[in-house]
């Protein structure tokens, strides 16, 4: 196996490596991070960062946690998805990776974006498992005692549910499809008059 050793820094988005943080701390994150160089690429193409940063369009990466901290955070609003992070690897004074991790019941790891010095190296990855993850399956087994199909066998395509613009990015190292870097905007959960959230535990 081909695998990479240095030293590096890490930088959070929307995280402290404790816990999340809100919106005015997750700006300071990210203009820290697009204040350096960025070594990032796709097919040889640097990627730029409006791409993953544009201020006029909330469903880019570092935007689209941006967004999720006003609400989750500053409002203290309910919200049906896990909290998205990016965590961003700098050797040298220069970005060289940016993973992004979102999901619904558990953060998985969506994006794996990577310098070309690092395609195809093995490398770690700063979250293998969401420990706060909900098993929607184990829950319903336990309450109800009746076998349920594994969650892959409701798996339907990013493409058929968010309709995502495809921007040319090849497909990553780790084998993920490839995808927009345009997100679906967090969508927060329903609220009564009252405002209680009408969506019981």
């Amino acid at each position: 196996m081909n695998e990479a050793t240095f030293q590096s820094e890490v930088l959070f988005v929307g995280h402290d490596g404790e816990k999340i943080v809100d919106s005015a701390e997750t700006q300071r994150q990210i203009d820290r991070l697009t204040a350096l160089p960025s070594k990032l690429v796709d097919q040889g193409e640097a990627i730029q960062w409006k791409a993953l940063n544009d201020p006029a369009e909330s469903r880019t990466l570092l935007q689209c946690v941006l967004g999720d901290r006003r609400e989750r955070v500053d409002k203290k609003r309910l919200m049906a998805d896990r909290p998205p992070i990016a965590v961003a690897t700098i050797v040298d004074g220069q970005v060289v990776r940016l993973e992004f991790y979102e999901g619904h019941d558990g953060l998985e790891k969506t994006f794996d974006l990577r310098s070309a010095e690092l395609q195809g190296k093995a490398l770690p990855d700063w979250m293998g498992r969401d420990p706060r993850a909900y098993d929607q399956v184990a829950f319903l087994q336990q309450a109800f005692g009746l076998p349920i199909a594994p969650p892959e066998a409701f798996t339907i395509p990013d493409s058929e549910l968010c309709g995502s613009i495809d921007l040319g990015f090849a497909d990553l190292d780790d084998g993920t499809e490839n995808r927009s870097l345009e997100r679906p905007a967090a969508t927060p959960l329903p609220l009564s008059d009252s405002g209680e959230s009408e969506v019981q535990p």
